[in-house]
């Protein structure tokens, strides 16, 4: 693609999601990637890194009747299917569907495994160590979390098959839970505000319904 100056290209960006697929797939990129001045964008922290490919602008296809089912639908390789499948969709409609875009789609669409709550309690060792680690997922498009176990979370971090990992971010908190009172809230209450801050993510203090005190002793 010819010489840039490293100055007329950004370098070290992230993206958690939804913003961008790659050029040739269509599939969804999260990770790291560079900008060029001319407004492309490609795979890895810098033109250095390996295996670089081209990306644009993420585009998510909606159902053709979203407004009466009240559904998202995507598309992929593997078919046809919805995060929040209803059992009233009308076959003839989806029938109607697949042949005007023409993409695959089976009858029985994959059923992809979703967060579900998970509550943890802290133990003596847990205490004696002073700190724990919790574990949550966000919907990407939504201000919608949920408290996981650390197997759901590896889960949908690493983009387990047979999980939406897609359509949800996957992070931890260090959680202090013993020691000084003051400092054991001022350091939940940073870590939370940083981690929001890092993902570009909001309505986290909310979620945690600023409760930077759970679980101390």
């Amino acid at each position: 693609m010819g010489y840039v100056p490293l100055n007329r290209i950004k370098t070290n960006l992230y993206t958690v999601g939804q913003e961008f697929q790659f050029l040739e797939t269509g599939r969804e990129y999260v990770g790291y990637y560079h900008q060029y001045y001319d407004g492309r964008y490609f795979t890895g922290k810098s033109p250095d890194a390996e295996y670089i490919q081209q990306l644009t602008p993420f585009i998510k296809t909606r159902g053709i009747f979203e407004e009466t089912a009240e559904i998202e639908v995507y598309t992929s390789g593997r078919g046809l299917y919805s995060d929040r499948l209803s059992e009233s969709w009308d076959l003839n409609i989806i029938q109607t569907y697949r042949q005007a875009s023409g993409d695959l789609i089976t009858d029985d669409p994959p059923k992809l495994k979703l967060p579900s709550l998970y509550r943890y309690t802290p133990t003596d060792q847990d205490y004696d160590l002073g700190e724990i680690t919790r574990y949550f997922t966000k919907k990407t498009n939504e201000l919608k979390y949920i408290e996981v176990s650390k197997e759901t979370y590896e889960n949908f971090l690493n983009q387990q098959a047979g999980y939406a990992w897609e359509y949800y971010i996957a992070f931890n908190l260090p959680w202090q839970i013993s020691g000084d009172k003051e400092e054991v809230e001022t350091t939940n209450r940073n870590i939370t505000q940083l981690t929001q801050k890092r993902l570009k993510i909001q309505g986290l203090p909310e979620f945690l319904k600023y409760d930077y005190l759970k679980f101390y002793k």
